[in-house]
């Protein structure tokens, strides 16, 4: 059922990183604490938002993915690499 989904940093409202597991599914990404969780963290409608990378080379979240959804607060994740943060990239580019 799941498009991509792979365990990713996601930023906190005080610049905090939590990491979760990210899964697009259908039109939507879902962020959950752990893999056992059955109810997400996290569920924003993918449909007409803007999906940037950013690459820094810095010590911390080398790639970054902000999401900003039409509705809803702008989601940053960090991703391990830039093949990571372009598949995720590609999957996300559908939804414009």
């Amino acid at each position: 059922d799941a498009r991509i989904c792979a365990f990713l940093w996601r930023k906190k409202w005080l610049g905090q990183w939590a990491k979760q597991l990210c899964v697009i599914k259908d039109t939507r990404l879902l962020c959950y604490k752990s893999s056992k969780d059955h109810n997400p963290q996290l569920d924003v409608n993918l449909l007409g938002c803007t999906v940037i990378h950013k690459e820094k080379q810095v010590r911390k979240k080398e790639h970054k993915l902000k999401i900003i959804p039409t509705n809803a607060d702008v989601i940053v994740l960090g991703l391990q690499s830039k093949d990571q943060a372009e598949q995720w990239l590609r999957v996300s580019d559908t939804f414009r």
